[in-house]
């Protein structure tokens, strides 16, 4: 059994070229149908969920969860998200350059 954790700690932020940028790597833990990705407010969140009946039918269930604060520059409604070859989970939004701010 994989110690999730471990997989927190390797999460790579990056801001390169006017993008925000996740990583997660999820390795063959799971599937991209297994993932949902979902943005409330200015936090994005990123669950995952398999159930797996072994030997015997001993049932188990591996959940990964996690949240992150979007920065201010980030409108929550830009955000993607994909599973790439390696297993890696990316999730990108482009970087407002110029705020405004909000009218009272």
């Amino acid at each position: 059994m994989m110690d999730l954790s471990k997989k927190c700690r390797a999460m790579q932020w990056m801001r390169a070229r006017c993008r925000f940028r996740v990583s997660v790597s999820l390795g063959a833990e799971f599937s991209a149908d297994e993932l949902s990705v979902k943005t409330i407010d200015q936090r994005l969140i990123v669950t995952a969920q398999r159930d797996e009946t072994g030997p015997g039918r001993r049932a188990a269930c591996r959940q990964f969860n996690h949240e992150f604060d979007l920065p201010p520059s980030v409108d929550p409604e830009t955000v993607t998200a994909h599973v790439v070859d390696d297993g890696q989970l990316v999730v990108e939004a482009p970087i407002r350059l110029h705020t405004t701010p909000a009218l009272m």
